[in-house]
């Protein structure tokens, strides 16, 4: 069974292109009032503590504690990329099978006889992709 993630290498910033205006949800610090926000959740769900002034494992106001957000979604475009139809965001979308969306590729930024992420761009260009 082929295993695919999602890469963390944005091929398009169309960031909140048609984003809905900002709405007035109140104070900042009220979890009730994130909770409201179109934002996407990070789907984190346990919550973290920390040592701080009052205390060792004090309970801290973290994504794991508030799951505010909206929910995640992701559209698969067919085409080797998923979009983030919350914030538009085109990504990668790898697998583990040794190709050029391996997530195991690692690229230089500029190297003599080694493989860089300009070439790993002009190779997926000329996949179609």
């Amino acid at each position: 069974m082929k295993r695919t993630v999602f890469a963390l290498v944005a091929l398009f910033f169309t960031f909140f292109a048609t984003a809905a205006p900002a709405q007035n949800v109140g104070q900042a610090n009220d979890p009730e009032n994130c909770k409201k926000s179109i934002f996407p959740a990070t789907g984190q769900t346990m919550p973290s503590t920390a040592d701080t002034l009052t205390g060792a494992g004090t309970a801290v106001a973290d994504d794991g504690t508030v799951q505010a957000g909206g929910p995640l979604r992701y559209r698969d475009n067919g085409d080797g990329t998923i979009t983030d139809l919350n914030t538009r965001l085109m990504w990668e979308k790898k697998a583990i099978d040794g190709s050029l969306h391996d997530v195991n590729v690692s690229l230089l930024w500029s190297a003599l006889g080694q493989m860089t992420i300009w070439d790993w761009l002009a190779a997926v260009n000329a996949e179609g992709g």
